[in-house]
């Protein structure tokens, strides 16, 4: 990739999140502002101000991340209208109401937001590479015919049967899938679509010695909601027999206090933690669980990997890690309690294998050689480099 000779290319990474919320897209957006080659691209992240529950991390954290980045925080409809907050409050009091007025919060948010952000929907439409997390968001903006707009499979996947997308989904000029299987299963297409997994730093997930003589640890690393599985989790637990077996959970969520009932001598919630912190708690556990309903990737999960944890994953997110599955240290398995226990089950006798810390050195090595978020953000800013370039016949 070279410097073009002119300027900078302008980017915009438009998120419906706020980066303090710390999940696996906001992680991704961060990676993107660390790694970004500041002598080829100008780039501005545009976040919501709306936080469904407490944040993950602080805004000095996120600073860290973003030398050279712009930041815009948009006003949201969810935190700003009285109005909206009312009718959405109606919307989810019935199915039935659900369905007649999900077209209308939906046409009122879009209103408000484009009469209240102005200026970011500008800035946005005159960038020259904008990319789209929340695939939906597009119906907002309105790129300029040399824009490279590419959306991805971040937040959802493009196996949607409904056909509308593909009109809604008009202007985009391709979509970033994080796994070959995600794009075969895709129902729409565009001529620079390209593969390119998220990543994990390596620099501080990675696996150590585990001590036999301590309980094996059990370990949930998630948004506290019921579409992570945090009660089928305790569904889970309470089948297990207790003894030299811990639990350790860590996130926020609108389930905590769900959470905070169920600690216990060998029920630990650590709240919210991230970095180095983080990745210590990983590196001190030995199986991770993620009975989640609704996920396109898992950047937990690679997390889990590469510090060496055996995963236990929900069947949802079957054909992402096979590779993992196939050296024996991922199980995929029927999302429900009773298939969960046998895998903990049979994942307690391989942990204290000793065999098995080959196996964990093993897949560490594939993930530093293809899951290392420094060579998977340079693989994409130059592809997106190298598209916008394509598109515009050269700069």
């Amino acid at each position: 990739m070279e410097k073009p000779d002119k300027r900078r290319l302008k980017m915009c990474i438009f998120l419906g999140t706020n980066l303090t919320m710390s999940r696996g897209t906001e992680v991704a957006a961060l990676q993107m502002a660390k790694n970004v080659p500041k002598d080829v691209f100008e780039l501005t992240i545009v976040q919501t101000d709306y936080l469904p529950w407490k944040p993950m991390t602080n805004v000095n954290n996120i600073q860290k991340y973003l030398n050279g980045v712009k930041l815009i925080t948009a006003k949201s409809v969810q935190k700003n209208s009285r109005f909206f907050r009312v009718i959405n409050k109606i919307r989810y009091s019935n199915k039935y109401f659900a369905w007649l007025l999900g077209p209308v919060t939906g046409t009122i948010g879009r209103l408000y937001w484009l009469r209240t952000n102005r200026r970011i929907v500008n800035e946005i439409n005159n960038s020259d590479i904008i990319y789209i997390v929340d695939n939906n968001l597009i119906r907002f903006i309105k790129p300029q015919k040399r824009s490279l707009v590419i959306g991805s499979t971040q937040q959802k996947k493009l196996d949607n049967r409904f056909r509308f997308i593909r009109l809604r989904y008009r202007r985009f000029d391709g979509f970033h899938f994080l796994t070959e299987s995600m794009r075969d299963a895709a129902i729409i297409h565009r001529r620079f679509d390209f593969v390119l997994p998220n990543g994990v730093d390596t620099k501080i997930f990675k696996p150590a010695l585990k001590a036999n003589k301590r309980p094996i640890r059990i370990l949930f690393v998630s948004a506290i909601e019921k579409s992570k599985g945090i009660t089928k989790l305790f569904d889970v637990w309470d089948m297990l027999q207790k003894e030299n077996l811990e639990l350790h959970i860590v996130g926020r969520g609108s389930m905590e206090d769900f959470v905070k009932k169920r600690i216990h001598k060998n029920v630990v919630y650590h709240g919210a933690l991230t970095g180095k912190k983080l990745a210590s708690i990983y590196r001190n556990c030995d199986i991770f669980v993620y009975p989640t309903s609704g996920e396109t990737f898992g950047i937990v999960a690679i997390e889990a990997l590469a510090s060496g944890n055996f995963v236990v994953a929900s069947d949802v997110l079957y054909g992402v890690f096979n590779e993992f599955e196939r050296l024996g240290m991922l199980e995929y398995v029927r999302n429900e309690p009773q298939y969960i226990k046998e895998s903990i089950l049979k994942a307690m006798n391989l942990v204290r294998d000793k065999n098995f810390n080959k196996i964990r050195r093993r897949a560490y090595a594939i993930i530093k050689q293809k899951y290392d978020w420094d060579r998977i953000a340079k693989t994409l800013f130059v592809k997106l480099y190298k598209s916008y370039e394509e598109k515009n016949g050269g700069l």
